[in-house]
């Protein structure tokens, strides 16, 4: 069987011809191929279907001819690059466009309006506070809240007035020494508050522990945490941590002076001799920890007859051959101070490494 081309004319059918080829200035360059529909000389071509009487006749060179094929041209590119979105030129032109003005009017009634808020808002707290003082009058008089009239409140706030300038010229008439004792009993009992606190299992510690540190070094110095104390802590110098401190909210500890310290502890209760433990990050040393380990066994031994237990992964192996009571003063003599004791024995241990230093 012989076989010969197909003239698209006798099927009724038009090929369109392949759009002629863009040239680069830079021949070296070569740019990525773009789709294009196929022609008859390809494996597949994209026929366009027709009528089957359709002829056609036209001239190879004709003018009819070039007009066609430039609109297959410009049908072609249409199919290889469609037009934009509407969207695209709308963007555009709302980036281009500037914002829209307010007036004066309009600014004026905003204004209004923030400014009846701020007032709504002042008018709520004073409310709530006003309630809050009812509240307290009531609770102190015992009364109920509604009862609490605009005398009653009255006649409250003249009588705190009365309270306040009476004790105010009570604390003039003290001394000095004897207006400090006050105000450490007043701080030891805000204190007390938060040594009994229980923060839960949760917490990096359940209760507040009394860590001894030496105080590493810093330009200025710590803050001691007494209210009435003015001196920094220097490095090198004994401290109490107390961790976590009264914000305790945020983890961070409360430091104070080891002589400011021993100012707020009770000694009558086993809770404060309980709390109290050597810094592993700033460890004071290992005869420190033994004059704090033989302070508390003191402490306990007097209030109890049980023996304090010292957990060796916090303290240490003990070591018999320290004997740090040689740094405490005797209770039968003159210079024995309970309450400083602590502070008076690693002062002689100081003294003692001076000397041999």
């Amino acid at each position: 069987m012989e076989y010969r081309p197909i003239d698209p004319r006798t099927y009724g059918v038009r090929l369109i011809s392949e759009p002629p080829r863009r040239i680069e200035t830079d021949r070296n360059v070569i740019a990525p191929r773009q789709g294009r529909l196929a022609t008859n000389n390809k494996p597949f071509a994209v026929l366009e279907a027709s009528t089957p009487n359709q002829t056609h006749s036209e001239p190879e060179g004709g003018t009819q001819m070039s007009n066609e094929k430039t609109s297959t041209d410009q049908s072609y590119n249409e199919q290889l690059s469609p037009p934009p979105p509407a969207n695209v030129l709308v963007t555009r032109s709302l980036l281009r466009t500037n914002p829209p003005q307010v007036s004066a009017t309009e600014t004026s009634e905003q204004e209004a309006r923030r400014k009846i808020q701020r007032e709504k808002r002042k008018t709520r707290a004073r409310e709530n506070r006003r309630q809050h003082y009812r509240q307290t009058i009531a609770r102190e008089l015992g009364r109920d809240v509604n009862s609490i009239t605009a005398a009653d409140m009255q006649e409250y706030s003249n009588r705190r007035s009365e309270h306040y300038a009476a004790e105010k010229g009570r604390r003039q008439a003290l001394s000095a020494a004897e207006r400090y004792t006050e105000d450490i009993q007043a701080v030891a009992r805000y204190f007390e508050k938060h040594v009994h606190t229980e923060f839960g299992p949760y917490s990096k510690r359940p209760y507040p522990v009394f860590l001894l540190q030496l105080a590493p070094d810093s330009v200025q110095g710590a803050e001691c945490r007494l209210r009435h104390c003015d001196t920094k802590i220097l490095p090198d110098d004994y401290r109490i941590a107390v961790e976590p401190g009264e914000k305790h909210w945020s983890g961070s500890p409360d430091h104070y002076h080891l002589e400011c310290f021993e100012e707020l502890l009770d000694l009558s209760s086993l809770t404060y001799a309980t709390r109290f433990q050597p810094d592993i990050h700033y460890f004071p040393g290992h005869m420190e920890a033994n004059i704090l380990r033989e302070y508390i066994q003191r402490w306990v031994s007097r209030l109890s007859a049980q023996e304090h237990a010292f957990p060796e992964h916090i303290w240490g192996p003990s070591v018999n051959k320290v004997e740090p009571e040689r740094y405490f003063v005797s209770e039968t003599d003159l210079d024995y101070d309970e309450r400083h004791s602590l502070s008076k024995a690693l002062t002689a241990y100081l003294e003692y490494r001076c000397q041999r230093a």
